[in-house]
């Protein structure tokens, strides 16, 4: 494991400066650690990437190094920092100054609503962003309407990723708007977000009209139903954009629903990838990272690996192929 209090003790490091990087992921750094890593922001050459996942600077941590970002950072990973609304706004004040930031990843925090629209409100003045994370961060569907409003006017935005939030079908149809008048938007994730029939059908319409760019959307583990599946389905016999689809949301396209795309399917031509089955080891490996992430927060359901094994067994009702997949499939999981 890498010295950390040697590498933020010496900022003046050749490796750091020439490589073009500030990379210290997973390093446990709390917010005492951020003014050392604001310096080495400040002396490192241009252009810059800036990887800080997997740490806990929190807010305070967060303001410090936004701070320090200028025109020379071009990539930005915040993830998995505790980072909530305040620190949100430190780093949309970064985005608003900078015109060179092209790559923003802030999964796994705690910005929620208030976050989400300090984001949204800075990318009204940036232009430079292509590629935004904001998956796992408490956003609901106030949120999401902030971020479509931005979204349809940002002149280079290419990729999105809004997974794991609680968006709804409401942030869900204001996405879909966007996603029509977005003249950059070509791959976008809302996957885990109680979109059901109605954000279905929104999406539904956008991928109908030739405005869509999109060539790349991901819904799987939604509450899509019958109506909002044939719905999709549907849209895809005129699309001429999409490339990839992910519909992996329950076992809804075994039956009737699978039957709608695969006629849809006869009909398109540009589809490379079209997911529909959630496989017994993906069921298995969500409910996995679901307990862990439980555990992790501090609400210790399980004392061991295999405690959580089993129990994630028990949620998916002890599928009898699912050992058998198991083992066969992807025997990485055990």
């Amino acid at each position: 494991m890498t010295d950390t209090t040697t590498v933020l003790a010496a900022p003046r490091s050749s490796h750091v400066r020439d490589a073009g990087k500030v990379s210290l992921p997973w390093k446990q750094l709390s917010s005492s650690k951020a003014p050392a890593i604001s310096q080495m922001i400040q002396l490192a050459i241009s252009p810059l990437q800036v990887n800080l996942i997997g740490n806990d600077l929190m807010d305070e941590g967060t303001e410090i190094v936004a701070d320090a970002c200028e025109n020379n950072v071009d990539e930005l990973n915040m993830s998995c920092n505790r980072v909530s609304a305040k620190g949100a706004l430190a780093i949309a004040r970064f985005l608003v100054r900078s015109q060179t930031i092209h790559t923003l990843c802030l999964f796994g925090n705690e910005m929620g609503e208030g976050g989400a629209i300090a984001i949204a409100e800075a990318l009204r003045s940036n232009t430079s962003l292509q590629v935004l994370n904001l998956s796992y961060n408490r956003i609901t569907c106030e949120g999401a309407v902030a971020l479509a409003k931005s979204i349809a006017d940002h002149p280079n935005l290419q990729r999105l990723d809004l997974s794991g939030n609680a968006i709804g079908d409401e942030g869900a149809s204001a996405l879909a708007a966007a996603c029509m008048r977005s003249s950059s938007l070509l791959d976008f994730t809302l996957s885990r977000n109680h979109v059901g029939d109605l954000g279905a059908m929104s999406f539904a319409r956008a991928l109908t009209r030739n405005s869509c760019k999109l060539q790349s959307l991901r819904l799987a583990s939604s509450d899509i139903g019958v109506t909002g599946a044939r719905a999709l389905a549907l849209s895809l016999r005129s699309n001429t954009t999409l490339r990839t689809i992910d519909m992996r949301f329950g076992d809804l396209l075994v039956g009737t629903g699978r039957q709608f795309f695969l006629e849809a399917l006869r009909s398109n031509t540009t589809l490379t990838s079209c997911q529909m089955v959630q496989s017994m080891c993906d069921r298995l490996q969500c409910e996995l990272n679901r307990l862990t992430s439980l555990n992790k927060a501090g609400r210790f359901i399980a004392r061991s690996k295999v405690e959580l094994l089993s129990l994630a067994l028990g949620e998916i009702n002890n599928d009898p192929g699912l050992i058998y997949g198991l083992l066969t499939e992807a025997p990485h999981v055990w």
